[in-house]
């Protein structure tokens, strides 16, 4: 039986039905019945150049020899590793040491994510997997990855920059299409949330796009500066408030791939086992060509194990309708049924998998 064969009543089931599965209250109880003992844990610092990046190593408490690792990315913006932590719980579960740290800027790491290239970002997940390598007890060939969102452009970067870095590769509803057409997207989408159409709209998209035409080549800062000045009394002018993320002339090359990456060549240099989760409603606009990328890219460079797993009824993270954006604080998202479970069997395949694809 292939891995697809055998994800394939999984995947049907998570296509077809709608309800909710909460992840947090299913672990705890179940880890109280069987008695499980939470994981070891480690506070961890490593470096990337002049920035120290701050992290926790969770390990399972099974002495069965050397263990296979996995280090978690976090989406766009702020992250800090708590967010990811519950994941990590999870890995370690199934036998893995999971590697989780502060993004640059959050929490006690150094360095800021607003001056972060996607370069920065690959080296920063490539330093995070070195460390797990070298630790001792870890079989550095059975280290993989695992990202959300912005993510899913920082692990085929990544992989592409070090391709025997990653053992295997998850990607959780990201990727696949240009991150400028995820902006302009989401600039459109807050526009018709507020109501705002015709001209007043056109008015709009074209401040958005002299934005991105400043992140693109450096140039004409004090017309952007000038317009953002104009338009900013305008009723539209909070959906689209370009000025909340406009960097200096000395850091707008941190920024540039945000209007110029493609990630389509990265894709196609993956040759590690990947496997890509998407929502359908996660940007039902962009879903079809989130898709298509994947897996036209996927095939174009040979890749001789990837799966695309599609969550219909799935919004950003595998979330259900509403629970994606929900505080931490006060619980995890939501998950659609039978992608936790789904993530568990293919890694689960894959621990036994990666010695005998190594070679490829």
């Amino acid at each position: 039986m292939t891995i697809r064969d055998a994800l394939r009543p999984i995947a049907c089931a998570a296509l077809l039905l709608g309800t909710a599965w909460v992840i947090t209250p299913v672990i705890v109880l179940k880890a109280k019945a069987q008695g499980q003992i939470p994981p070891n844990e480690q506070a961890i610092t490593f470096t990337v150049g002049p920035v120290t990046l701050s992290g926790t190593l969770l390990r399972p408490t099974t002495n069965g020899g050397a263990q296979p690792g996995i280090v978690l990315l976090h989406g766009s913006g702020p992250g800090p590793r708590q967010q990811l932590r519950i994941f990590a719980e999870r890995f370690t579960r199934l036998g893995f040491a999971a590697l989780i740290f502060d993004k640059r800027g959050s929490g006690t790491s150094g360095g800021s994510w607003t001056e972060e290239s996607l370069d920065d970002l690959a080296d920063d997940a490539l330093a995070a997997t070195a460390f797990l390598k070298a630790q001792p007890g870890i079989d550095a060939r059975r280290v993989g990855v695992w990202g959300i969102s912005q993510a899913g452009w920082v692990i085929p970067h990544a992989a592409a920059r070090a391709p025997e870095a990653f053992a295997f590769a998850i990607v959780v509803t990201g990727g696949g299409v240009r991150p400028l057409e995820i902006e302009e997207h989401d600039y459109a989408a807050a526009l018709d949330r507020a109501g705002v159409k015709g001209d007043e709209k056109r008015a709009a998209l074209a401040l958005v796009g002299q934005y991105f035409a400043y992140l693109r080549t450096g140039g004409n800062l004090a017309s952007l500066e000038n317009a953002i000045q104009a338009e900013r009394e305008k009723p539209w002018f909070k959906a689209v408030d370009v000025s909340r993320m406009l960097p200096a002339e000395s850091a707008r090359d941190k920024w540039e791939w945000v209007a110029n990456y493609d990630p389509a060549a990265d894709i196609q240099r993956m040759v590690k086992p990947i496997l890509v989760v998407l929502g359908g409603k996660d940007r039902p606009d962009l879903f079809t060509a989130m898709n298509e990328q994947w897996r036209s890219n996927l095939a174009l460079g040979g890749n001789p194990d990837s799966t695309v797993i599609e969550f219909l009824n799935a919004e950003h993270g595998a979330a259900v309708a509403g629970a994606h954006h929900v505080v931490y604080s006060s619980g995890p998202p939501t998950y659609v049924p039978g992608y936790l479970d789904m993530v568990d069997a293919w890694l689960g395949a894959h621990d036994h998998d990666v010695e005998a694809l190594k070679g490829h």
